[in-house]
């Protein structure tokens, strides 16, 4: 169904005000368009421009990883599982500690319907995790179902 322009401009701004932080990854996972939320959350912690549009997102991820980041290693695994169409979405819990506060938060990723563009949402999970305690925090990167790309160990 072919939508209006009033129908795309009403998803655009739902989409640029949504509160957790979202882009749209093209297929080879270069960022597209990124809301409100993920440039306020990259200013507030240093990344600014260096992580808005023509971005890649493999690629920053994948430099996360040669750092010895194990949680962006099963992230890298679950976006590549998702953008070349193996699995039709990703979820990962993960750690985004600043030096001021504890944080957690819920990467969503999924393939648009009838597209090969991936959106991806970083939802703050922060309160669920420490209102559960210790065990939550010991288990906030563990997600069943998601294996690490070939050649890729699972975190320990």
């Amino acid at each position: 169904m072919a939508k209006t322009r009033s129908q795309l401009d009403l998803v655009a701004a739902a989409f640029y005000s949504w509160p957790a932080e979202c882009v749209i990854l093209s297929p080879d996972g270069t960022i597209m368009v990124a809301n409100g939320a993920w440039w306020r959350f990259g200013e507030a912690n240093g990344a600014g421009a260096r992580c808005g549009p023509g971005t890649n997102y493999l690629q920053v991820t994948q430099a996360a990883v040669a750092s010895g980041d194990e949680t962006a290693e099963v992230a890298l695994a679950s976006l590549e599982a998702v953008l070349s169409g193996c699995a039709p979405r990703a979820q990962l819990n993960y750690p985004c500690h600043s030096p001021d506060e504890q944080r957690w938060f819920r990467l969503h990723a999924a393939m648009l319907p009838g597209r090969h563009e991936v959106l991806v949402v970083h939802e703050d999970i922060s309160g669920l995790v420490l209102g559960k305690g210790k065990q939550a925090v010991s288990d906030v990167c563990r997600r069943p179902g998601i294996r690490p790309a070939a050649g890729r160990r699972q975190p320990g």
